[in-house]
This record gives C-alpha cells, sequence and structure tokens, in this order.
C-alpha cells in the first residue's frame, strides 16, 4: 500500500466509499484507479506531491545556503578575533615601550617619537 492509499484511508469519506465500491476502490486499469473519486483524488495527491518535491529541494538549497553563509561568518569573525588580538598584543607593546622610554628619559631626548608613540596609543594616526 502506498503513501497515497493511507492517507486516504484515514479520510473520513473512507468510510462510505469502501461500502459503495467495496474491494473494488483500489483497483487499477495500469496507474490509473477505477473509481472515479479515487483517480480525482489520487490526480490531486500527486500534484500536491510534486510541489512537495519543489520545495524540498527548494528548502535543501535553503539551507545549503546559509550553511555558506554561517561558514563565511564564522571565517569573517575568526578573522575581526584574530585581528582583535594582534591589535591588543600591538597596543600591549606600544605601552610597554612607552614606560621604559619614560623610565629611560627617552621621552625627553626622543619627545618626537615618544609623542609618535602617545598618538599611536590614542588611536590616531602617525
Amino acid at each position: 500500500m502506498d503513501n497515497f492509499e493511507e492517507w486516504f484511508q484515514s479520510q473520513d469519506f473512507y468510510t462510505n466509499l469502501r461500502f459503495i465500491h467495496g474491494d473494488a476502490l483500489f483497483l487499477k486499469d495500469g496507474d490509473v484507479y477505477r473509481v472515479l473519486e479515487v483517480r480525482i483524488a489520487s490526480d490531486a495527491w500527486q500534484e500536491q506531491q510534486k510541489r512537495i518535491d519543489e520545495l524540498t529541494v527548494g528548502c535543501g538549497l535553503q539551507r545549503d545556503h546559509i550553511k555558506g553563509l554561517e561558514a563565511e561568518l564564522k571565517k569573517a569573525w575568526t578573522t575581526v578575533d584574530q585581528e582583535g588580538h594582534k591589535k591588543h598584543g600591538l597596543v600591549m607593546l606600544l605601552k610597554f615601550i612607552k614606560e621604559h622610554f619614560e623610565m629611560n628619559d627617552l621621552d625627553k631626548a626622543m619627545p618626537r617619537v615618544y609623542e609618535e608613540l602617545e598618538q599611536a596609543l590614542k588611536g590616531g594616526e602617525v
């Protein structure tokens, strides 16, 4: 028994049609049901099944597209995260150098370099 026949038997009209047509309800000539009501329902079922199949394929394509976007987003966040770590490391290095400038009075010996260090730490153009 196929899915259509299982569905058909679960409908409220099945009992009446089964009473009227008996065992002949699901008889076929080739691929076509003999009983008109069953044939109409089968044709409608097949059309809807085609649409379901199309939607299923479409959903699969959308799912694949979303997975691709998720992968790109993850890659972008990883890049941003790595850049953030690099920037943090650079800031820490600049602060370390600035402290050594101040401890060794290099801020007075090389004021221009010291000013550029301060500017870099503030986020400005050097």
